[in-house]
């Protein structure tokens, strides 16, 4: 007995030897290695995250190069991936509605485009942009090409430090539009963060919004634009979306915004006399910080019916900008429409700083501003005192004036 079990032994032993000397395959899966990404898949989404990295590609494909998370994303061109911002893209169009989750990275590589009902959520986000951030497109008149989007939260950046060219954010002939919570630094000194092309009942709240690269002297572009849909204000829409329509019932509230210029409700000045003549109306600026470099804090140009109160506005330009030194200037440039008589322009509250003049307002046409009330507000200019404050009744149907003071910076 005991040799045949001991025969056993020597015959198991014989047997594991030769298994152990032939090859084995063991197989490597994607989450055992450390340079190999994570994909987003509708049916794991703990598949979703790079542990690592912290970053979403949220593509088909592995990138071509690693990212370093310490050097800045202006120094290393971007890795070629589409499929981040098509997945996006579908997720928008199928869903209504996407959320970049916080405290991680994602790339833009083409602009993402909202449609009426549709909401973006990004708070604690950071999304790095290599064209325009987001923008809807023009296919009505009458505010009827977008309505009833959101866009709330988010770090906006652009790929290099030069900025983006144009406008980042556009909505155009669109309604009820609201942006909040958000930092965007995507645009250089001669574009616009946020352009509005013919919009109603918009609102952008608590976003602070600072342009890239250097404020070129001369310069007035603003980062935050009230447009007019007209061929040389708006010459990408089509032909037939550029009849003169202007915005309504536009909001600022709490915002932080530095540009050449901040800010303006811009008119067509190439356009023909008959674009002169159209007025944006109740424009609402509110506990907001704005700051021009080059040239005014914030310019209204055809505006019928306005509210500014509790706001600090700067402009930084020399006196030899001119008008456009202005911290804040109020003007008109066309015949008003009959309602411009009622339209009450309330200037409230305010420390406005400029150079030629601190606070103006101006018509170069024979209609006047609506009543105009100008209470407390504190205002200063490199040119004087005197030039601080301008404003008189050969400008506004009638001026309720009290409380305010005047300076020279």
């Amino acid at each position: 007995m005991k040799k045949r079990y001991l025969a056993l032994i020597l015959s198991c032993a014989l047997a594991f030897s030769m298994a152990a000397s032939a090859s084995v395959t063991i197989p490597v899966y994607a989450e055992d290695e450390d340079d190999d990404y994570d994909f987003l898949d509708e049916e794991d989404e703990e598949d979703e995250e790079d542990e690592e990295d912290g970053i979403n590609y949220l593509e088909d494909e592995e990138p071509e190069d690693d990212y370093d998370d310490d050097e800045d994303i202006a120094e290393e061109p971007l890795k070629p991936a589409e499929m981040d911002v098509n997945y996006i893209q579908n997720e928008l169009d199928e869903k209504g509605s996407f959320t970049f989750k916080k405290g991680e990275t994602y790339y833009l590589r083409h602009t993402l485009y909202v449609s009426s009902g549709q909401k973006i959520k990004a708070t604690g986000a950071t999304i790095k942009c290599s064209a325009g951030a987001i923008r809807n497109t023009a296919t009505k008149k009458n505010y009827g090409s977008a309505k009833n989007i959101t866009i709330e939260g988010g770090i906006w950046k652009f790929a290099d430090k030069k900025g983006y060219g144009t406008s980042s954010f556009q909505f155009v002939h669109a309604s009820n539009i609201t942006l909040k919570n958000m930092k965007i630094n995507c645009t250089s000194y001669q574009g616009h963060s946020i352009e509005l092309i013919a919009c109603k009942n918009v609102t952008i709240k608590d976003c602070t919004i600072t342009p890239l690269g250097k404020a070129k002297k001369g310069s007035v572009e603003e980062q935050i634009q009230i447009d007019m849909a007209s061929p040389s204000t708006a010459p990408t829409i089509p032909s037939k979306l550029q009849n003169g329509a202007t915005c309504k019932n536009i909001k600022l509230i709490n915002n932080k915004v530095t540009g050449c210029r901040a800010v303006c409700a811009n008119i067509s000045m190439n356009d023909g006399d008959k674009y002169k003549k159209k007025f944006h109306e109740n424009i609402t600026i509110t506990g907001n910080t704005f700051t021009g470099k080059v040239a005014e804090g914030l310019a209204l140009w055809n505006v019928c019916g306005a509210t500014v109160k509790d706001n600090t506005i700067i402009s930084k330009a020399a006196v030899s900008m001119g008008d456009h030194s202005d911290g804040m200037c109020v003007q008109m440039f066309g015949t008003a429409p009959a309602k411009m008589s009622t339209a009450k322009l309330i200037i409230r509250g305010n420390t406005i700083k400029g150079g030629k003049h601190g606070f103006r307002i101006w018509s170069q046409s024979s209609s006047k501003f609506g009543p105009t009330t100008l209470k407390k507000n504190h205002c200063y200019a490199k040119a004087g005192a005197s030039s601080a404050l301008v404003a008189s009744t050969s400008t506004c149907k009638s001026i309720s004036s009290s409380g305010n003071k005047t300076y020279k910076w």
